[in-house]
């Protein structure tokens, strides 16, 4: 009888055991499965002027987008420059899949023109590279980016600005 009672004791053991692997394991499994994606776009801040430019229509800010504005320069060379945030407030890190620039509307004088005189760009802000699909922003990184547009014409309203930077 005791020795009955000795290989149940050393089956149970055996079994905890193996339960115990068995809770470790999964356990260690679902913390490196937990991984969190949050990436956005954060506080556009007010814009740098270079000459006469005016905001007739204030953009508006999304987690992925800075669009529905509208900017007037009045004299040939005039610049304007909005920088903001992009943070990865995640744990994984994450690459730009979508960079993308809907087709501007240029009115010059009250009449619609092709926009061959606007120029934009979107650079890193300190390094002035340019912000490129695929780009990284690492876990826990917040990048300032500088949204550049210039037109070298007078009297030019350029409406359906709009920039989309998603990440993935």
């Amino acid at each position: 009888m005791k020795k009955n009672n000795q290989i149940i004791i050393s089956e149970l053991m055996a079994l905890c055991a193996i339960l115990i692997v068995a809770i470790i394991m999964t356990a260690y499994s679902l913390k490196s499965n937990n991984k969190k994606f949050n990436v956005y776009i954060e506080h556009i801040n007010n814009p740098v002027l270079n000459g006469v430019v005016y905001e007739t229509k204030k953009p508006e800010l999304s987690k992925n987008s800075i669009s529905n504005y509208e900017l007037k320069f009045t004299n040939n060379s005039n610049s304007i420059a909005y920088s903001f945030n992009v943070v990865n407030k995640g744990n994984v890190d994450a690459k730009i899949s979508e960079l993308e620039f809907d087709t501007p509307i240029c009115k010059q004088n009250n009449i619609t023109t092709n926009c061959n005189e606007l120029f934009y760009n979107l650079i890193y802000s300190g390094s002035g590279f340019k912000v490129s699909h695929n780009d990284v922003l690492k876990a826990g990184e917040t990048k300032t980016m500088v949204l550049f547009i210039k037109v070298n014409a007078d009297n030019v309203t350029v409406s359906n600005l709009n920039l989309r930077l998603k990440y993935e």
